[in-house]
């Protein structure tokens, strides 16, 4: 395996494990990410599939999304609520727990 190379930008944590992750370069030019945990499965990869995420790029856009169309959601229930109108008390307060989750109390 060749010496690690000085870090050009930060390497997201290991996809498999979540330990660091460390900059290597090959035999070719392209650099290349490896896992520091033993433990793991110790291949190389290319920086750009190593940095690349789509799974969790995609929920994190998705969850971005359904967090905003719940903050309007609970805007309307939360007008409607103010003037009393019935049912939409139940509705703001399951939307607001959903955009706003309550904080637990541990003993």
């Amino acid at each position: 395996m060749s010496e690690p190379i000085e870090n050009i930008e930060q390497l997201k944590p290991c996809p498999f494990c979540g330990a660091p992750g460390q900059y290597y370069s090959e035999l070719t030019t392209r650099p290349m990410a490896i896992c520091t945990n033993p433990k793991c499965d110790g291949a190389l990869y290319e920086i750009e599939i190593w940095q690349s995420r789509p799974i969790e790029d995609a929920l994190r856009g998705e969850i971005v999304r359904l967090r905003e169309a719940c903050e309007g959601g609970l805007k309307i229930a939360r007008e409607y609520a103010a003037f009393g109108l019935d049912g939409f008390e139940e509705e703001y307060r399951q939307l607001r727990d959903v955009v706003e989750p309550p904080t637990e109390v541990k003993p």
